[in-house]
């Protein structure tokens, strides 16, 4: 039964392309200068270190959730498909346990790095 692979790779394909933006600049545009000015250029907007962390973990929070959420639709369906056989079931159980425990734990994580940030003076990212 190949069905749980060719869906996971499809649903992170969907995952990763989806999050790509396809644009061309409008009319409002401004065209391109033929210099380039090396201290316009901050990639990082002016972000302290503990900025930084804060959003490194803000960005790692929704790539696991993101994941947590295919883990749980797998789960689901060996669920549904389970078809009276108790060691799907409780592989689905457990599947869906342990993804809850990760998207606690991962929660939890952010509101540490929050706490830890304040308590060394910084101010978390906006």
């Amino acid at each position: 039964m190949k069905i749980p692979k060719y869906v996971g790779i499809v649903a992170l394909g969907l995952l990763l392309v989806s999050n790509f933006a396809f644009a061309l600049p409008g009319e409002g545009t401004n065209p391109p200068s033929n210099s380039l000015n090396l201290s316009d250029i901050d990639p990082l907007k002016n972000v302290t270190l503990m900025g930084l962390i804060d959003r490194i973990v803000g960005f790692a929070i929704g790539f696991i959730i993101a994941i947590s959420v295919l883990f749980i639709i797998y789960a689901a369906y060996l669920y549904m498909f389970a078809g009276g056989d108790p060691k799907n079931v409780t592989q689905a159980k457990a599947i869906i346990q342990y993804t809850v425990i990760a998207i606690i734990i991962a929660l939890m994580s952010q509101a540490m790095v929050k706490i830890v940030i304040e308590l060394l003076g910084g101010t978390p990212a906006k």
